[in-house]
């Protein structure tokens, strides 16, 4: 596929001069879809400077979806797991 040079040229420009990636570099690039012919060259160049990229792709809509639906125990720092969240601990008497 071919890619707008720009597009290239920012890629090269932010990995190898705003982030100064180095061998072993380890970093995450969190975009949406629209972003994706960046994230690619990104990723392109991350590798070819022999860093680790890890890709966080975002679909719209997750964050509403995640914040409806998910309970307490699902929350980033939580200190409640979903066995603690529960009346399990409670004795049970003899019948």
């Amino acid at each position: 596929m071919l890619t707008d040079p720009r597009i290239k040229q920012l890629a090269r420009v932010l990995t190898h001069y705003s982030l100064g990636l180095r061998a072993g570099d380890l970093f995450v690039i969190r975009a949406q879809p629209l972003a994706a012919p960046l994230v690619e060259e990104c990723y392109r160049q991350a590798l070819i400077l022999g860093a680790h990229p890890h890709v966080d792709l975002r679909l719209p809509g997750l964050d509403e979806i995640y914040y409806r639906t998910a309970n307490e125990a699902s929350y980033p720092g939580s200190r409640r797991s979903p066995a603690t969240t529960s009346n399990s601990s409670t004795p049970s008497s003899p019948s």
